[in-house]
């Protein structure tokens, strides 16, 4: 019995957030009165820029305007060596991808020759944090990503403008820039970098590594893949679920980052929470079965699936830059699949060496507890609070 609730009790104790912190998305406009950035990132990242929800498991998220002066604060644009003047700052809330979104407007009377961007949210709370960013200028357009060692963003604006013999807008767009501009290249890095041609194929490969941390730190994920492997099944069996699970969670996760239909994260999390309590409650019944009737539990993967690939939808939606992109969808739906992989290799050994010490039976039974107990807290946690 202590190796049961030990087991439990680990189980309980690994169960954090069920979303990934550290990346959020930009989109930088460069006019003639200046700069305006629109800033977007899940809402719950925010809670680490307020002393007194930093570091807290569970803490209340505020309206968007209560964390506005941190956002204000953790942006700066010099021209000419000069500090530009912040002149707007407006949050709103998105509702249908969990996110805030921040629209800050700085102007620089003192002209637009070159700028620096300097961007100083979230280095010291996530060394891995990342800024996905696009930068948009007389109708061109370039990527680029803010990190802990890249915080400072130079551009040099007269000497682009010579080299496409353009101007500035005369005014902001006043509306999401992504959805504004259709051109694709600037002609050359506006950090100094290389040329970067961008297509819906060519998008940047960290959203790979962004899919497989989503599935490592999202525990509501991790705890479905675990149920997977509490029932003893063949190799052949155990690929055939986990192919469902996956087949599933692409295609909802790639309609609604698509916007091919919308469902409020509210109906989903609490979905996504009965998942992990509906899967261990129906462990619980096939271990107590001499033989398993194993006739609906594909079925059941399959439509479970499906709401776990909504759940996944949202991070990469905050992140989306505004528009979708299929090369961002399969850079990170391929970092999902590799997660998951990675998740079933590291669990296998420990469940090949339990079984062949008789423990696995009790041990599957420990685990199908904590996880049903674990998705009713979360059920509740997400209906009520």
């Amino acid at each position: 019995m202590k190796y049961l609730f030990s087991v439990v009790l680990a189980v309980f104790s690994f169960v954090c957030h069920g979303h990934l912190s550290g990346f959020t998305d930009t989109a930088i406009e460069v006019a003639q009165p200046g700069v305006r950035i629109l800033y977007t990132l899940p809402a719950d990242n925010l809670l680490e820029l307020d002393p007194l929800t930093a570091g807290k498991e569970q803490a209340d998220i505020q309206p968007p305007e209560y964390y506005l002066p941190w956002v204000s604060r953790g942006w700066q644009v010099d021209a000419r060596m000069r500090n530009c003047t912040q002149a707007q700052a407006l949050s709103r809330e998105l509702k249908e991808i969990q996110a805030y979104q921040f629209e800050l407007i700085f102007l620089c009377p003192q002209g637009m020759d070159a700028l620096d961007i300097r961007y100083l949210l979230f280095t010291e709370q996530w060394r891995g944090h990342q800024n996905f960013t696009r930068i948009f200028m007389a109708d061109q357009q370039q990527r680029m990503r803010f990190a802990f060692d890249k915080s400072q963003l130079s551009i040099p604006v007269s000497d682009l403008l010579d080299q496409w013999q353009a101007s500035l807008a005369e005014t902001f767009s006043g509306l999401d820039p992504n959805r504004k501009f259709s051109r694709q290249d600037m002609g050359m890095g506006a950090d100094g970098g290389t040329v970067e041609s961008h297509s819906q194929w060519q998008e940047d490969p960290y959203f790979i590594w962004m899919g497989m941390l989503h599935i490592w730190e999202g525990a509501d994920h991790l705890l479905f893949i675990l149920a997977l492997m509490l029932i003893p099944v063949t190799i052949k069996r155990l690929a055939w679920w986990v192919s469902l699970f996956t087949l599933a969670h692409s295609i909802t996760l790639g309609l609604a980052y698509f916007g091919l239909f919308s469902v409020s994260p509210a109906i989903t999390e609490p979905l996504v929470a009965l998942t992990v309590a509906a899967i261990g409650v129906e462990s619980l019944i096939l271990l107590r079965q001499a033989k398993p009737n194993l006739r609906w539990r594909a079925w059941v993967i399959f439509l479970f699936g499906l709401i776990h690939g909504v759940g996944l939808s949202y991070l990469l939606s905050a992140t989306s830059n505004g528009v979708p992109s299929l090369g961002r969808l399969l850079y990170f739906n391929l970092g999902v699949e590799l997660g998951q992989l990675a998740v079933l290799l590291l669990l296998a050994v420990p469940f090949m060496l339990l079984r062949r010490g008789g423990y696995a039976a009790r041990t599957s039974m420990a685990l199908s507890v904590a996880l049903t107990g674990t998705g009713l807290i979360w059920l509740v946690e997400r209906t009520l609070f």
